[in-house]
């Protein structure tokens, strides 16, 4: 019943990760959603920890370690692979993954989003997921090529 859920669907050939959260409008009156059966999610107490998952996880080198052994179920069990550290709230790197991610989940919300800010988010956002492995901008590059061959 946690306030902040990082979801993705359970049947996908690549790893689309969002953030779910309480909503503000009167519709909902600030229910606690619930992702159904088909949609594995991370339950967290804490936004910036939320947006700084899904960052993470929407970056080009969680995409690369995904599809190189998952097909078309994404499960859980991608967090035994990918390695997400431990949000720390006094981590630039993490809180900068985390706004880049909201940032990137208003642009989306939009109904006529501007694609080229979208780009430079997660163009950013790889970077940055980068620097906090310590892989190089040539591995970098590296990843991206190969996973634009996979798709």
């Amino acid at each position: 019943l946690a306030p902040y859920k990082v979801c993705w669907p359970e049947l996908s050939n690549d790893l689309r990760v969002g953030v779910v959260e309480l909503s503000k409008d009167s519709r909902s009156k600030n229910k606690i959603l619930i992702p159904d059966h088909t949609v594995i999610f991370i339950p967290l107490e804490n936004r910036e920890e939320a947006h700084y998952c899904s960052a993470v996880l929407n970056s080009s080198i969680a995409g690369l370690i995904v599809a190189s052994y998952i097909t078309l179920h994404p499960s859980p069990h991608i967090l035994e692979f990918v390695r997400l550290q431990k949000f720390d709230a006094k981590n630039e790197q993490h809180l900068r993954l985390a706004e880049l991610s909201k940032t990137a989940h208003a642009l989306t919300a939009d109904s006529e989003p501007d694609t080229k800010r979208l780009e430079e988010i997660e163009t950013e956002i790889d970077k940055t997921t980068a620097e906090l492995w310590g892989i190089t901008t040539t591995e970098l590059g590296d990843i991206q090529s190969s996973l634009a061959d996979l798709k």
